[in-house]
C-alpha cells in the first residue's frame, strides 16, 4: 500500500494487540487529521516504516475518533509552544500597548501558557483513548489470527462472508454433522454443545 506522507497519515491506534493496531488513513494538513478515509489492521509501526502490513476493515468508529481528539491536541499544543516561543524572540513588540515583561511581548508567555495546557490535555485524551485490551481479549485475538490472519472480528472484514461460510463448514464438520444446507446454517446450536466447547470453535 503506498500513501503519500505529505498529505496522508495513520492515526487513531486502537485495540493493539502485540504489533497489530487498528488505525485510520487520514487526510491531514500538517498533522492535523481533515477527514478520515478508510480503517485498516496495521502491523509494524507506521512512524518509523519498515516492515509494515496492512490489512482494510470497516470503518472503526474508535479509531476515527481517537485520531481526531489526539491529532487535534497534540499537534494544536504543539502549534501554540512553536509560536509563543518564536514570539519569545522578537525584539520588538507585536502590537501596540504590549507591556513586554522582562523584555518580551506578553503574547509569547500567553501563547506558551495556553500551549502547555494543550499538552496536558493531549495527554490525557491519549491516556484516555489507549484502553489496552484484557488478557482474555488477547486471547480471542489470538484465536482469531489463526483463522483469519488478523487478531480482529471477522465482522470487522471489509468482505466477510466468504470467511464466515468457511468458519460455517469448519463447525459443521467438527459437530460431525451429515452435510446440507440445515446443518450450515445451524452453527449457534452446534457451538453450544458441551462436548463441543473447544477454543477454536468458539
Amino acid at each position: 500500500m503506498m500513501i503519500s506522507p505529505q498529505y496522508e497519515m495513520f492515526s487513531g491506534s486502537v485495540e493493539r494487540a502485540g504489533r497489530h493496531s487498528i488505525q485510520t488513513l487520514f487526510y491531514h494538513f500538517v498533522g492535523f487529521p481533515l477527514w478520515p478515509q478508510e480503517s485498516y489492521v496495521v502491523t509494524g509501526d507506521t512512524l518509523f516504516g519498515g516492515d509494515l502490513r496492512v490489512t482494510e476493515i470497516r470503518r472503526s468508529r474508535a479509531s476515527i475518533l481517537a485520531g481526531y481528539a489526539r491529532g487535534w491536541t497534540t499537534m494544536g499544543a504543539i502549534a501554540l509552544l512553536a509560536i509563543g516561543i518564536g514570539v519569545f524572540f522578537i525584539p520588538e513588540a507585536p502590537f501596540r500597548q504590549d507591556p513586554m515583561p522582562f523584555g518580551h511581548s506578553i503574547l509569547s508567555y500567553a501563547l506558551t501558557l495556553c500551549g502547555l495546557g494543550a499538552a496536558v490535555v493531549a495527554g490525557l485524551v491519549w491516556f484516555a483513548t489507549r484502553v489496552a485490551l484484557s488478557s482474555e481479549e488477547l486471547a480471542k485475538r489470538a484465536i482469531y489470527q489463526g483463522f483469519v490472519g488478523v487478531p480482529v472480528y471477522p465482522a470487522y472484514l471489509s468482505n466477510p462472508w466468504s470467511l464466515r461460510d468457511d468458519l460455517k463448514r469448519i463447525i459443521r464438520d467438527a459437530s460431525e454433522q451429515p452435510s446440507g444446507r440445515a446443518a450450515f446454517d445451524d452453527w449457534p446450536s452446534v457451538v453450544l454443545r458441551p462436548e463441543l466447547a473447544r477454543p477454536e470453535l468458539l
